[in-house]
């Protein structure tokens, strides 16, 4: 008895730093108790690191999502930085072969979604 007495106070302080099961002695079972304790204690570890799993994966798709945008800004402050150095005679030249202008716009402006104007993740889904 005092071999399982054990174990379950080294689970308790490992898991949970310290937590009183005095009290499980004095219930009708206590290998019961016990184990509902350990088994309660293991499902809420559980549960708690699989919603620290989606939210980080929520993040980084959150980031995914947003590295193309940032990338084309990027791309076309270079283009205008590269332009501005551009000699003026060089500028006036693409200028007048420039057919068409382009313009960059968010995609929610551009097509209807269903009025999900912010990012929506795989829990949000949910």
């Amino acid at each position: 008895a005092s071999a399982r007495w054990f174990l379950v106070e080294a689970f308790v302080v490992g898991m949970l730093g310290e937590a009183s099961t005095g009290s499980f002695g004095a219930s009708a079972d206590a290998a019961l108790t016990s184990l509902l304790f350990v088994l309660l204690v293991v499902l809420v570890t559980v549960i708690a690191l699989n919603s620290l799993i989606a939210l980080l994966g929520d993040t980084f798709e959150r980031v995914q999502d947003s590295k193309r945008g940032s990338r084309s800004r990027q791309l076309a402050g270079l283009v205008a930085e590269y332009y501005d150095i551009l000699p003026r005679s060089w500028a006036a030249a693409i200028e007048a072969r420039a057919v068409w202008t382009h313009r960059l716009v968010p995609e929610s402006m551009v097509a209807d979604q269903g009025g999900a104007d912010e990012w929506q993740g795989r829990a949000a889904r949910l």
